[in-house]
C-alpha cells in the first residue's frame, strides 16, 4: 500500500478494487434484495464510498450493530429524554436509519448531514422520517445554536487533518445544547499497530499522522490521532469516556458540552 500510494496509483487501485468486489458480491446482493424487498438499499457505488465492501447484508446488519453501540452511550450520559439527535457525516445512512428502532429511543427530530450531495439525495428520497441536510467539508453545520441533544459521527474525524478537526469540534460544541454530548470515533489506540515505525514515533509524540491521496473528507485521506492529540482538541468540553477500539478498530470518545 505504501508503494502504491508513493507511485500515485491509489485511486486506480481503489477503482479496480471496487469493480472486483462489486462483481464478487453480485449474487450475494441479489439474494439479499430478494429476501428483503422492502429495505431501501443504496446504489453499489454509494455503498463502496462509505465502507470497504459492496455487501448489502453487511451494510444493513453492520449499520444496526453500530447504532446499538452508539446508542448505549446515550441514556447513560443524557439523563433527560433525548429529543434531537444528529449524525454528522451520515453517508448512505448506514447507522442513522436504525436509530428509531433503538430500545427506549424517543426523538422529536432526527437529522443526518453529509458533504456528499449524492448521499443526501439518496437518503432524502429513501428514508422518510429523518431530515437530511448538506454541509461542506468545512463548517458550519446547517443547524441553530444549542439545538441538538446528541451528535455522533462514525469515521468522520478519521478523514480530516488536525486543523479541520479543531474547527469541526468547535462547531459541534456550538450546535449542542449545554449538557449535550458528542460521540465521535478516531483512528487512535485501536489502529496504531497499522502505522509504520516512523509514523508510530510521530504518533507517540502526540503529532497527528496523515496519509493522503486526495482531498480531505474522502476514503483515501486518513488521519491517526493519539489520545494526547484528542484531549488537546476536546479541551473546551468534558471527556466523559474513551474506549479504545470501541467500534471496530476505532476509538470512541464521549464528550459533553459543559452545562
Amino acid at each position: 500500500m505504501r508503494a502504491i500510494r508513493a507511485l500515485g496509483l491509489l485511486e486506480i487501485a481503489e477503482e479496480s478494487r471496487y469493480l472486483y468486489i462489486r462483481s464478487k458480491n453480485a449474487a450475494r446482493n441479489r439474494r439479499f434484495r430478494k429476501s428483503f424487498p422492502n429495505i431501501a438499499l443504496p446504489p453499489a457505488r454509494l455503498l463502496y464510498e462509505t465502507s470497504s465492501g459492496v455487501d448489502y447484508q453487511a451494510y444493513f446488519e453492520g449499520g444496526r450493530y453500530a447504532a446499538e453501540l452508539i446508542w448505549r452511550y446515550v441514556p447513560e450520559h443524557l439523563r433527560a429524554q433525548t429529543r434531537v439527535i444528529c449524525e454528522w457525516g451520515c453517508g448512505n445512512s448506514r447507522v442513522i436509519r436504525h436509530m428509531p428502532t433503538m430500545a427506549g429511543a424517543s426523538f422529536t427530530r432526527m437529522i443526518g448531514t453529509d458533504y456528499d450531495e449524492r448521499m443526501i439525495r439518496w437518503s432524502s428520497s429513501s428514508l422518510p422520517g429523518i431530515e437530511f441536510k448538506k454541509n461542506d467539508v468545512r463548517p458550519p453545520l446547517p443547524l441553530d445554536d444549542s439545538s441538538v441533544d446528541c451528535l455522533y459521527a462514525v469515521s468522520v474525524l478519521t478523514h480530516l487533518d488536525e486543523e479541520l478537526q479543531r474547527e469541526w469540534i468547535a462547531e459541534i460544541f456550538r450546535v449542542l445544547r449545554p449538557g449535550g454530548i458528542m460521540i465521535l470515533t478516531t483512528h487512535s489506540e485501536g489502529t496504531k499497530e497499522l502505522l509504520s515505525d516512523e509514523e508510530r514515533r510521530r504518533y507517540d509524540r502526540d503529532e497527528m499522522v496523515i496519509r493522503s491521496a486526495r482531498r480531505m473528507g474522502g476514503r483515501l485521506f486518513a488521519s491517526y490521532a493519539s489520545p494526547g492529540v484528542m484531549r488537546r482538541l476536546f479541551q473546551a468540553g468534558t471527556i466523559l469516556e474513551h474506549f479504545p477500539a470501541g467500534i471496530g478498530n476505532q476509538d470512541v470518545w464521549v464528550v459533553q458540552r459543559r452545562p
